[in-house]
């Protein structure tokens, strides 16, 4: 076999299986093989998917890390897309929303979840949109170049690997119909965990750096009034006992 024809082979091998995998999301079928998928990069995954796998939702679902973990599944009346992602800064809910909206005109509301904590000067000082994204996606042969990336090809590895073994052993995992999964933690990982983030949150998010970023309402009464037809739900997303107590601590309750 020439080099040129083994050349040949192994692209079209990366290809196909590339294809068949298909760990970027540009395409949108599933089986039993890939319907475990690992985050490479939650805003191009999802960004690129409503690109090039037509939406026909009727309910938008936008927030950070805990809401990605809401089963569109789970709603019973409404047909859900759920373009959360983690550390979602609040800046960026106005070009996530214009984006979903200029890919499917038909939803009829948005559920938007807000955090206390992105509420800081430190948290939503800085501009933010997925502008980047949306332009990524867009550009010629996007898909094309990902079916021929050797560390697409990688990702498409592992996800073959997770979805023969029906596994999920990562912090974040997700299925072919866009649901996310927690590998389950023993009580001991839990507790450590659980103690781990309170004291971040105590010394990081909600310590006397705490600053309410003066243009918070602003931000967020003009995203209530994009596609004013369009039903707002907004909604603060559950917090623990321990850290709602570090609120009226640290003396922010008024705040939140």
């Amino acid at each position: 076999m020439t080099v040129m024809a083994i050349f040949a082979t192994l692209t079209l091998t990366i290809v196909s299986f590339n294809y068949w995998m298909d760990p970027l999301w540009n395409f949108g079928h599933a089986h039993a093989n890939n319907d475990v998928q690992i985050v490479t990069d939650e805003r191009e995954q999802k960004t690129a998917n409503q690109q090039y796998v037509p939406k026909s939702a009727n309910t938008l679902l936008i927030g950070s890390s805990r809401s990605t973990y809401i089963h569109t599944t789970g709603f019973k009346k409404w047909d859900v897309y759920n373009y959360s992602v983690a550390n979602l800064s609040m800046r960026e809910y106005q070009s996530m929303m214009l984006y979903a909206f200029e890919k499917n005109s038909d939803y009829e509301r948005v559920i938007v979840g807000v955090d206390f904590f992105k509420s800081s000067t430190r948290e939503a000082g800085a501009p933010r949109s997925i502008s980047n994204y949306e332009a990524k996606v867009q550009k010629p042969f996007y898909r094309a170049k990902n079916l021929l990336s050797y560390d697409v090809f990688k990702y498409s590895v592992d996800n073959f690997k997770l979805s023969s073994n029906d596994e999920i052993v990562r912090d974040r995992l997700y299925n072919r119909q866009g649901n996310a999964f927690a590998k389950k933690l023993t009580e001991e990982e839990t507790f450590k965990q659980t103690v781990s983030k309170i004291t971040k949150f105590e010394d990081t998010f909600y310590g006397e750096n705490y600053e309410y970023f003066p243009q918070y309402k602003k931000i967020i009464t003009n995203v209530r009034k994009n596609n004013p037809e369009t039903k707002k739900i907004m909604y603060t997303k559950t917090i623990s006992t321990k850290i709602f107590k570090t609120i009226i601590y640290k003396d922010l309750l008024n705040k939140y």
